[in-house]
C-alpha cells in the first residue's frame, strides 16, 4: 500500500469550517468554508447552508474569487447578511441574501471596510463596526510623513 506523505501544503489545503450560525427558526445552519488560493497567496471563504434535519447535503450560497464572511441571520430566518468586497467596493461591505434565492444585495457603500455585523433583535436595523474614513488632515499627514 503506497501512501503519499502528509505535507504542510496538504494540511493547508484542508477546508476549514468556521462561524456556524443556527437560524432563529432552528431549521438551518449557515457557516463558512475557507480554502487557500495559491495563485493569490490568500485564503478565500464562502458561505454554506445545511438543514438541521440531516436529510440534505450542504449547499454553497456564495461563489467567486472574492471571499465572504460573518453570515448572520435575520430574526425571521428569511435573510442572511454577510461581509464581502465585490466589484467597486472600497472595502468589505454588508450584503443581504434572501434564503428564497436570488442575487446578494449590497446594503452599504462605505469608503472603509466593515469588520463586524449583527441584526437588531427586531430585524428593523443592522449594527456594524467600521473604521471612519480618513479625514483630509489625516490624509495630508500620511502623505507627508508616511504611515509612521
Amino acid at each position: 500500500m503506497d501512501h503519499e506523505p502528509t505535507t504542510i501544503n496538504k494540511l493547508i489545503e484542508l477546508p476549514s469550517l468556521d462561524d456556524p450560525k443556527i437560524s432563529p427558526n432552528g431549521k438551518y445552519v449557515a457557516y463558512t468554508v475557507t480554502i487557500p488560493d495559491w495563485e493569490k497567496d490568500e485564503f478565500i471563504s464562502h458561505i454554506y447552508l445545511v438543514a438541521t434535519d440531516g436529510k440534505s447535503e450542504p449547499r454553497q450560497l456564495t461563489f467567486g474569487e472574492i471571499g465572504n464572511s460573518l453570515p448572520r441571520w435575520s430574526p425571521d430566518s428569511q435573510y442572511l447578511i454577510f461581509l464581502s468586497e465585490r466589484n467597486d467596493d472600497e472595502g468589505a461591505q454588508i450584503y443581504r441574501l434572501a434564503l428564497a434565492g436570488g442575487e446578494a444585495e449590497r446594503l452599504t457603500t462605505l469608503k472603509t471596510s466593515i469588520s463586524r455585523v449583527a441584526y437588531a433583535p427586531d430585524g428593523d436595523s443592522i449594527a456594524f463596526v467600521a473604521v471612519p474614513p480618513e479625514t483630509p488632515r489625516q490624509k495630508k499627514r500620511r502623505e507627508t510623513y508616511g504611515d509612521y
